[in-house]
């Protein structure tokens, strides 16, 4: 019998048959109970977390799971919360360890079409919460599996993935590798339930933590990105004429919230830009994005540098507002910067960007901002004739 993860794994992978007789079967007794009887998982379960797994339900399984769940939080259950686990690949040569929430509730509540659509949202936004410094520490991350089916479950469990390590049958990695992954793979989990609002399979909730009290970010669903219809701003510049009109300002406030949500939206996007890279296999990348904002300060004409996924560097100016779509303040240093950088420079536009609205909205412009927008003057630099 296996003595070790690895060779619960292998043992699994290539004794896995759905031809066999169900009831009394080793290999399905391995999946629900080995994993709890290996030297390997012992300081990995505990009071909170523990392992469970399912070879079906009175007959086997088309993807069969062995899962590491939070008891405390959730329900000991693959159907619903979000779990680890362990999904085999039906040609049996593949198997994940997969970051994943329960589709089973989403299914219940929405219905197949409109559930798979929501565990997708729902998963990008919650690699938003992941730390980067865990993600660095696992190799071979996908967002994407293959579980090499197209029937309910099997893609269920695919679009509900967050973030998970492929393994190959021919070419596993070590047992010290594997558990070492196990764990890194547990603090990603610790990490993204700690740091989220639960409602059980409706709705998962962004909760990140501010120092300042009087300002605070619910990041609570992924960007919408929309296309913009042309032109996407203004109509043409309109004569100058006189607004007679006052109010009392507190521009220090003022100023403290702009730059609050600017901060927020430039992470935002720097997060995004990062996922991007990642999904198309560009993590060495996705690690060199620069907020350089932040970085270098103010004044380059840009906010962040990225990456194409062909290694091309892209220059992104951020402009976020809290409100609805529409014109947005731009320098001439930046729109200098758009003539200058050409084609690798970009305008993110965010709006929508706030604590009450839950649908958080983006589109991009890329080039010349002089042929790409509107533009009317506000202000002007002056002095005596």
């Amino acid at each position: 019998m296996p003595h070790s993860l690895k060779s619960l794994i292998e043992f699994i992978m290539n004794n896995y048959d759905t031809s066999a007789t169900f009831k009394n079967n080793v290999v399905a007794d391995q999946i629900r109970h080995g994993i709890n009887n290996i030297p390997d998982t012992q300081n990995i379960s505990s009071s909170r977390f523990k392992f469970k797994g399912s070879p079906g339900q009175g007959a086997w399984a088309e993807v069969p799971w062995i899962g590491l769940f939070d008891t405390v939080t959730f329900k000991r259950s693959a159907k619903q919360g979000i779990y680890l686990v362990y999904l085999l690949s039906t040609d049996q040569k593949r198997i994940y360890l997969s970051l994943n929430q329960g589709w089973t509730s989403f299914k219940d509540i929405y219905g197949k079409k409109e559930a798979y659509k929501k565990v997708e949202l729902i998963a990008k936004s919650l690699r938003h919460v992941i730390p980067e410094d865990l993600l660095t520490n696992i190799s071979n991350t996908n967002y994407k599996i293959n579980l090499g089916s197209n029937k309910e479950n099997p893609k269920g469990y695919s679009a509900s993935n967050i973030i998970s390590i492929e393994y190959d049958r021919d070419n596993l990695p070590s047992n010290s590798q594997m558990i070492k992954d196990l764990l890194v793979m547990k603090q990603i989990l610790t990490e993204v339930i700690d740091n989220v609002k639960v409602s059980y399979g409706k709705h998962v909730i962004h909760s990140k933590k501010s120092g300042d009290n009087s300002l605070t970010f619910n990041n609570e669903h992924a960007t919408h990105y929309i296309e913009p219809e042309l032109p996407p701003h203004n109509d043409k510049q309109k004569d100058i004429t006189y607004n007679e009109s006052y109010q009392k300002q507190d521009y220090e406030q003022i100023q403290k919230i702009k730059k609050f949500w600017g901060d927020n939206g430039e992470a935002w996007v720097k997060r995004n830009e990062q996922l991007k890279l990642r999904e198309c296999g560009r993590n060495d990348l996705a690690e060199k994005v620069e907020p350089v904002s932040v970085t270098k300060g103010d004044g380059l004409g840009f906010d962040i540098v990225s990456f194409d996924e062909n290694g091309n560097k892209i220059f992104i100016e951020v402009k976020t507002t809290t409100g609805k779509d529409k014109d947005f303040q731009i320098s001439a240093n930046e729109l200098k910067a758009s003539e200058y950088y050409g084609d690798n420079y970009y305008i993110y536009r965010v709006f929508n960007f706030n604590n009450d609205n839950k649908d958080p909205q983006y589109y991009i412009l890329n080039g010349n901002m002089f042929n790409k927008l509107n533009l009317k003057a506000t202000y002007y630099r002056a002095n005596p004739k």
